[in-house]
């Protein structure tokens, strides 16, 4: 089954990333910018800047690691990676509600934290919106 079939017949989507040099892996944005297309994912309206979303009635999680504090990734990037996945790629894709939740400082993290994460992020990814 295709990314496209997949995401057509979810009711929730779940993406994980980390965040690199405040933004998303290319891998990641390589597949958003080959799987979230005009006709798929949104459909532009003639003589206008607007478009219309393809992919409403799904709900969306965002994990999103790093190592900086979530604090300095949204003071001094804006937090630039969750907001344009958030806002300009699902919630314009017709994508709500979509969540977030950031896992920061993540080297500084003892095993301890990060299995706690890893169990955290099993519920978070297994229970919907």
């Amino acid at each position: 089954m295709s990314a496209r079939e997949r995401i057509t017949n979810a009711q929730h989507l779940v993406i994980a990333f980390p965040t690199w040099w405040g933004g998303w892996p290319a891998l990641l944005k390589g597949f958003v910018d080959r799987t979230f297309l005009p006709g798929f994912a949104f459909s532009p309206r003639p003589n206008s800047l607007r478009s219309d979303p393809l992919l409403r009635g799904r709900s969306a999680r965002l994990i999103v690691t790093m190592d900086a504090p979530s604090i300095y990734d949204w003071w001094v990037y804006g937090a630039s990676s969750r907001r344009s996945m958030k806002t300009a790629t699902l919630a314009f894709s017709g994508f709500s509600p979509v969540r977030t939740t950031v896992f920061d400082r993540i080297e500084a993290r003892t095993a301890e934290e990060r299995t706690r994460i890893l169990e955290r992020v099993g519920v978070l990814g297994s229970r919907g919106a």
